[in-house]
């Protein structure tokens, strides 16, 4: 992950007072660690982007109910981390009303496949058993998924960000893996999908 410096409390204090300026320059200097989480996260249809662009507007909205008895990125990264899974549950939504709208529209007497078309099915369809999987799934089990086998990040640093024994990280991802793979043969099955889950552990 790209290292920024976070602003400084005396920034952070004039902007909780409403201070445009410092306002301006904690947005500044918050949107790069902001744009790298949610860039890391998101996969189309969510961009990474416009999850960026929502949560530092929540961050503006709620700066003052940070306490500086916290890290600011620790905060900050509770924040980015709500607002990419209300996006994905936005998104798991979306994706049902477009697939009844779809539905209307399909003339039983005109349906033509080809190969091509095949694989774009499968692709779409491995992205939205996995969102729709994850949406419906604890948001623990997802920030662990996420940082260990989205981001690639290792057990010790992940311990370290979550403020949890290793021992705990590792029976967490696992619960989380085993319950993703539930909601996964709930909805569907796929082997891209299998092979994510059943990818090696990084010490």
């Amino acid at each position: 992950m790209i290292k920024v410096e976070p602003p400084n409390d005396i920034e952070i204090i004039r902007a909780q007072k409403n201070d445009s300026k410092s306002l301006r320059i904690v947005i500044e200097k918050t949107s790069p660690y902001v744009l790298n989480l949610c860039n890391c996260w998101c996969r189309p249809p969510l961009e990474g982007e416009d999850v960026a662009q929502e949560t530092l507007i929540t961050i503006a909205k709620k700066l003052n109910s940070y306490k500086s008895q916290s890290a600011y990125f620790t905060w900050v990264y509770s924040v980015t981390y709500r607002t990419f899974l209300d996006a994905l549950r936005k998104q798991s939504r979306r994706n049902k009303i477009a697939k009844i709208e779809n539905l209307d529209q399909v003339n039983d007497n005109n349906i033509a496949f080809d190969v091509s078309t095949e694989n774009q099915n499968d692709n779409s369809q491995m992205s939205e058993i996995l969102t729709k999987a994850l949406a419906n799934m604890h948001d623990d089990h997802v920030q662990i998924l996420i940082l260990i086998d989205v981001k690639q990040e290792p057990y010790a640093k992940t311990a370290s960000d979550l403020g949890l024994p290793i021992g705990t990280v590792r029976s967490r991802l696992a619960r989380a893996r085993l319950a993703l793979k539930n909601e996964i043969n709930n909805l569907g099955t796929n082997s891209q999908i299998d092979d994510v889950l059943n990818g090696e552990e990084i010490k």
